[in-house]
Order: structure tokens, then C-alpha cells, then sequence
């Protein structure tokens, strides 16, 4: 008998969670998400624009030597390519070059050929898209949506 009431919660439960991700909304502005490696290391990463000039989510990438984890604090994306801005959190990074405050991730969404490019900067770079200098992921998926017209 103590099954029942089990089994009712589990179903309740489920049905609530089925029915939160069939009434999600898309993300609304740009969006930019992925994880894999890029034969030296493996990088995570999801970023949402808030306002024209600003982004939230989190970035991270860890080698043999480094591991750097970010908050996101800028995305710029034009069509399949993402250049995702980060502030360092320096308390739970290390390897980080000195001096260095910021990371960059730039992404290209290209089904079947997605690339990924990671470098360090000082507090003074801004959201710009640089020109693309990635390298084709050795495994993982990277998604770009330019929700902005």
C-alpha cells in the first residue's frame, strides 16, 4: 500500500516538469550555449543577452594547466557567430596570465563543423566580434541563435 502514494507523487512530479519544459519559452535577444573540447581542454559555456549591451550566464575551461571559470558580461552575435566576454573569477580560476581579468570565447555554429577559440584580456576589451580565428571542436556541439534583427 505505501507504494501508491509513491507512485502518485513520482507521477505528479513528472507531469509537472513534462509540462514546465512544453510551456518554456524560447530565449528571447541572442543566445549563444555549448560544451566540448577543443583538443587541449573543455570548455562550457551558456550566455543570454539581457539588454542590447548586456548578458548574463556562465563560462568555463579547464586544461592541464588552467581552469577558468567566468561570469558573462557581454554576447555579440551575427549569424552563426558568437563572441561571448566573461569576467574572470579570480578565487576559483588559476593558470590565468597575470594581468589578465577577462576571457574571450569565440563560436561558430556550423552544423557538423562548429569551432571554438578561447584568449585571455585585460579589462579593456570590448564587445566587439573580432575576426574568427576558431579551430573545428575534436567532440561537443555549440548553438547560436542571432534572435536580434
Amino acid at each position: 500500500m505505501r507504494k501508491l502514494p509513491l507512485f502518485i507523487a513520482l507521477t505528479t512530479l513528472s507531469l509537472g516538469v513534462m509540462l514546465g519544459i512544453a510551456t518554456a519559452t524560447p530565449p528571447s535577444g541572442d543566445f549563444a550555449a555549448g560544451n566540448g573540447s577543443d583538443g587541449t581542454g573543455h570548455f562550457v559555456f551558456r550566455a543570454q543577452q539581457t539588454t542590447t549591451n548586456d548578458a548574463r550566464g556562465r563560462m568555463s575551461y579547464r586544461s592541464p594547466t588552467q581552469v577558468v571559470r567566468a561570469n558573462v558580461i557581454c554576447l555579440n552575435v551575427q549569424g552563426e557567430l558568437a563572441f561571448i566576454l566573461g569576467e574572470i573569477d579570480q578565487a576559483r580560476s588559476s593558470g590565468v596570465p597575470e594581468g589578465d581579468v577577462r576571457v574571450a570565447f569565440e563560436v561558430r555554429d556550423a552544423p557538423g563543423a562548429d569551432k571554438f577559440s578561447i584568449f585571455f584580456a585585460n579589462a579593456v576589451l570590448g564587445c566587439t566580434l573580432p575576426p574568427f580565428s576558431g579551430e573545428p571542436l575534436v567532440r561537443g556541439h555549440i548553438i547560436v541563435r542571432d534572435n536580434t534583427p
